[in-house]
């Protein structure tokens, strides 16, 4: 559940629902980059940084962490589990970026 795996020629991660945002700095900088996580305590979980924005240091140069998303695997209120990205699901992708006002979302998995 917090696997994260970093693509270094794409400079992407894959990030499972469960992983901290520790989990994700480390496996960045191991590859020499730097995650706009918006935080960088070991304690909060990075899909609810993303699903509520992810303000932190790197936002005035990188923008907010969800701005980095590019696809979200969402478990819909019907129990449906699909991928949101620009190809498939854009609404649901635009509505993942406001995801902190839709209580019933829930990112399984986010690249």
């Amino acid at each position: 559940m917090r696997q994260v795996s970093v693509d270094l020629d794409a400079k992407e991660a894959t990030v499972a629902g469960g992983a901290k945002a520790m989990d994700v700095c480390t496996a960045i900088a191991a590859c020499g980059l730097a995650a706009v996580t918006g935080y960088t305590g070991g304690s909060k979980g990075m899909a609810g940084i993303l699903l509520g924005g992810g303000y932190g240091a790197l936002t005035t140069r990188f923008g907010l962490a969800t701005d980095s998303l590019i696809a979200a695997e969402v478990v819909l209120a019907d129990g449906q589990l699909v991928t949101a990205d620009e190809s498939q699901n854009a609404r649901t992708n635009t509505n993942v970026a406001g995801a902190q006002q839709l209580a019933f979302r829930n990112a399984h998995q986010v690249d």
